[in-house]
Parts: structure tokens; sequence; C-alpha cells
């Protein structure tokens, strides 16, 4: 007989580290622009490419980095999270 608990959705759990990593010379040679900015939910990083699209991604919660500022794609990272039952995210470190 199964736990009753065993498929239910886990709620509470804190996101974990699943994978840090630096932007390849390629992503970095595609933005024209990163600088931080102010959303809804605290920073973001609002990457302005060159081909004029622009791509939004939250900047970590330890970030240094204020709104207006530039982001240093060569020294900044992408670190990815993880939790039980949720879809990975991504947050930019810096």
């Amino acid at each position: 007989m199964l736990n009753f608990f065993s498929d239910k959705k886990k709620y509470g759990g804190k996101w974990q580290v699943k994978n840090v990593r630096s932007f390849t010379p390629e992503e970095i040679d595609l933005v024209a622009k990163a600088v931080v900015v102010s959303s809804e939910f605290g920073n973001s990083c609002c990457f302005f490419m060159k081909n004029s699209d622009i791509h939004f991604t939250p900047m970590s919660n330890d970030s240094t980095l204020s709104v207006g500022e530039d982001v240093d794609l060569s020294k900044a990272q992408i670190v990815t999270l993880k939790k039980e039952g949720e879809h990975d995210i991504e947050r930019i470190k810096l």
C-alpha cells in the first residue's frame, strides 16, 4: 500500500543551488547592454540584446548592485535553483 503523502505536492521547502556558471563568450556577444532594473518582486537584470530583443531575469538575493547599475557579464554568474515540486529558476549574481 502506498503512503498517502508519497504522491502529494510538497510546500515550504527551500530553494537549493543546482548549478552556478559564468556567461559564455557567445552569450555575452549577443548582449548590447545589461542593467539592473526594479521589478515587481525585487531587482532584475534587463538584457538589451543586439537584435533589439529585451529579456529580464531576477537578480539573486545577495546581489550587491543597485537599480541603474550596469551588469558586467564577464563577472556575473547564472545561478540555477531547484526545489522539489517546482520548476528550476535562474537568478543573476554579481
